[in-house]
């Protein structure tokens, strides 16, 4: 116990400390809501449409491939060709066990058979007045990214791409 009269010489570092937890602990809630609105927001991430091409998907087999839209153009080790109309060509790329790891198909003359960013993206992209657009974007928790390519001019062209991506 100590003498009334004496005065008492207080810790700065034990003051600073209990200002800093006063303060974290006033903080602390206010974080963790930011930290749980942006994981709610990556897990609210629109899903596009477009998850497949012909009933072809990413991880399918070769087979499978050929047995659903039939004997490529040209095939190649890791890749098949496909040409379903002059205003449409295909390519699908494998990887080394002989499972699709990327679609890419081009879409020219007729772009109404293309489909739209919104489809591809799962949102919309500003065309330029020229009539270019690009965008890609990572859809990780599915497993795969998208890209959408449109080139204006005299002759334009769509062309759409999935490929794999480690899910995370």
């Amino acid at each position: 116990m100590r003498p009334k009269n004496q005065i008492r010489i207080s810790d700065p570092i034990e003051e600073d400390a209990s200002i800093m937890f006063s303060k974290l602990a006033t903080f602390l809630p206010i974080i963790a809501l930011v930290i749980f609105t942006a994981s709610l927001s990556a897990a609210a991430q629109k899903e596009p449409s477009f998850k497949s091409y012909r009933g072809i998907w990413i991880g399918m087999t070769k087979d499978a491939v050929r047995k659903a839209i039939g004997k490529p153009k040209d095939e190649f080790a890791d890749e098949d060709d496909y040409e379903f109309s002059s205003d449409e060509i295909a390519r699908i790329f494998y990887n080394a066990d002989q499972t699709v790891r990327a679609i890419v198909v081009v879409f020219s003359g007729d772009l109404r058979k293309a489909p739209t960013p919104l489809e591809v993206l799962a949102e919309d992209i500003e065309i330029s007045a020229e009539g270019n657009a690009y965008k890609m974007i990572r859809f990780p928790d599915k497993g795969y990214w998208a890209s959408y390519l449109r080139m204006g001019g005299d002759k334009p062209s769509i062309t759409v791409t999935v490929q794999f991506l480690p899910k995370t």
